[in-house]
C-alpha cells in the first residue's frame, strides 16, 4: 500500500454515521490535513452529507454523476488545486 493513502472504515450506529463522520475528520489528528474522498452509495446521501459537513466548517463538496459537466470539472479542479478539501462521492 502507498504511505501516503489511508484506508479505514469504521462500524457506526446509523444514528452515530454525522457525528463520528464529523468527529473523525475535525479532531483526528490522520485526518486534520491532506485530501479526502468519502464515498456514498446514493446521491441523495452525498448532498446530505456535503451539506452537513459544510455546516461543520468542513471545506468540502458533492461530486456525483448528477452534477452538470462544467460543475464536475470545477470542482475536480478545486479539489485538485486544495482549494477544497474533502469530496463527497458516489462509489
Amino acid at each position: 500500500m502507498r504511505t501516503n493513502l489511508l484506508c479505514t472504515s469504521d462500524v457506526v450506529d446509523e444514528k452515530e454515521k454525522p457525528e463520528t463522520l464529523c468527529n473523525l475528520l475535525v479532531y483526528d489528528r490522520r485526518f486534520k490535513t491532506g485530501s479526502i474522498i468519502i464515498y456514498c452509495w446514493k446521491r441523495k446521501t452525498v448532498n446530505e452529507v456535503a451539506k452537513m459537513l459544510r455546516g461543520k466548517q468542513v471545506s468540502c463538496r458533492p461530486f456525483h454523476s448528477g452534477l452538470q459537466p462544467e460543475e464536475k470539472d470545477s470542482i475536480q479542479k478545486e479539489f485538485c488545486e486544495n482549494k477544497v478539501r474533502v469530496l463527497v462521492s458516489t462509489i
